[in-house]
């Protein structure tokens, strides 16, 4: 049967709303409009924008036509997050482990507007079951719901604050994403709707999601040269539809395993919360037989129970997760048990020392809550790098304003003075959670940017660091941007 007009409307309508949102953090010019997929990027196809809609509504509501279609390879990109931890003495260094590498992969803009449309779809009689089952209120990612994880988290805090004894036990699935087994997918996702096999056209889009095909972009960028390579921002795609036949196809890999799906699809969200769908029923069981809370967003589980039942819901959550063939990552498994001494409420872990309960952004310690400390040491560390590069385009560059540092766009980085920063973000997070403390942890930022520029500015009128920076500037190795 097909969708009604109605359904496809309402689609158009949510993607024209999350384009419109995406424009307010962008600039007007044309390179960075936001287009129906919701942004921009370079693939192998040109964007979608100012097209009406009703010019590619057969082709995605013709079910025969999206079977028969034949999709572009994802792009590909690693993304690498600086990991630090504490050493024995205290010190805060390099984690040993190396930076955490997470690929992130991007489909192709037309190919995203029917990953979005089966999403949608799902979406919506996903939403429905969820509704009409006990676990509304438990999977909370990727869904509407008119809250954020700061709303979330404090929800799950002010439940621990009214116990006077429990246990918080929060888990991470190892390689989520990664590890998705096809069998189990392909079975939760007939079965969400009504039936044992797939039809057609979503038997297409879910082969195109579990035997996808992948193309590194820096190994794209070494084949086309980098001559040719920076044309593409001029062309607004990667390549042409004949330079990618004869010189990319052969650089394309596809997934040789039975599992895994990648991550950054449109239609991955849905299809995590599909997969997770028998295991949360179970969990909430679990939880509610406890007289407990259970919580889910993403590969994030987090269960509240009394302290008798904490090893006995360790041992479920694996039993569980071994059923879908995924596992803990057990050095991110946390244990903490909060007790009432008075009118206090504790946090203590596994050991019985003092600790808290990191979630969602945030921590709580049995009595406040603030931003985590992982969170406030990135802003700090993003705070420096930005001052150090302003500081130095206005020594050396040979500015117009020698010596001057334009501080506007520190400001609005850095500072209560920009709207969408991480400063705005930790505004709000200390008006929905109501905790002054989270403003105590930041201070005065435009004093903290402002005493930045000062040690920036007195290091570089250091001579011992002039010298220093003439030694670096000539035996500097050139670097690729991309890499």
């Amino acid at each position: 049967m097909h969708p009604s007009d109605e359904l496809f409307n309402l689609w158009v309508k949510k993607l024209q709303q999350r384009g419109d949102k995406k424009s307010k953090f962008t600039s007007k010019s044309a390179s960075n409009t936001a287009s129906y997929t919701g942004k921009r990027y370079l693939h192998l196809d040109v964007p979608i924008e100012n097209e009406n809609p009703e010019d590619w509504k057969h082709t995605i509501l013709d079910e025969q036509a999206v079977s028969q279609r034949a999709f572009y390879p994802f792009l590909r990109i690693i993304k690498r997050n600086k990991r630090f931890h504490t050493n024995k003495n205290g010190v805060r260094c390099r984690h040993p482990e190396g930076p955490k590498e997470r690929p992130i992969c991007s489909a192709a803009h037309r190919d995203s507007l029917v990953y979005s449309w089966y999403s949608f779809l799902l979406e919506d009689l996903l939403e429905n079951r969820l509704n009409n089952s006990v676990l509304d209120e438990c999977v909370l990612a990727y869904r509407a719901k008119g809250k954020n994880n700061l709303h979330f988290a404090k929800e799950v805090f002010e439940y621990v604050a009214s116990k006077d004894e429990c246990t918080v036990l929060a888990f991470d699935v190892k390689g989520f994403f990664d590890n998705i087994d096809h069998t189990l997918l392909k079975r939760a996702w007939a079965d969400l709707l009504g039936g044992i096999k797939l039809p057609s056209d979503h038997y297409t889009v879910f082969k195109s999601m579990t035997c996808f095909r992948v193309i590194d972009l820096i190994a794209a960028e070494e084949i086309l040269g980098e001559e040719e390579f920076a044309k593409c921002f001029y062309k607004q795609r990667i390549a042409y539809p004949k330079v990618f036949r004869e010189k990319l196809l052969g650089i394309q890999i596809t997934n040789p395993n039975k599992f895994g799906i990648p991550q950054g699809a449109p239609l991955s969200a849905v299809l995590s919360n599909i997969y997770m769908y028998k295991v949360d029923l179970e969990l909430q069981q679990f939880a509610d037989k406890h007289k407990g809370i259970y919580r889910r967003y993403s590969d994030d589980l987090l269960l509240v129970v009394p302290k008798s039942a904490a090893e006995l819901t360790i041992s479920s959550v694996e039993g569980l997760l071994s059923g879908l063939k995924l596992n803990l990552n057990s050095k991110k498994t946390e244990v903490k048990h909060f007790d009432r001494t008075t009118s206090k409420l504790r946090c203590l872990n596994e050991q019985g020392r003092p600790s808290c309960i990191q979630y969602l952004g945030l921590e709580f310690n049995g009595e406040v809550i603030r931003i985590r400390p992982a969170s406030l040491a990135r802003f700090h560390h993003r705070l420096r790098r930005g001052v150090q590069k302003a500081v130095s385009h206005a020594l050396y560059r040979g500015s117009l304003h020698q010596g001057k540092v334009f501080k506007r766009k520190l400001y609005e980085k850095f500072s209560h003075l920009g709207d969408s920063n991480f400063i705005a973000y930790s505004r709000r997070a200390s008006f929905i959670t109501n905790s002054l403390s989270i403003n105590k942890q930041l201070g005065d930022t435009v004093i903290l940017v402002n005493n930045q520029i000062k040690r920036e500015l007195a290091r570089h009128s250091n001579p011992d660091f002039l010298v220093k920076r003439v030694k670096a500037k000539n035996f500097r190795k050139p670097k690729n941007k991309l890499k």
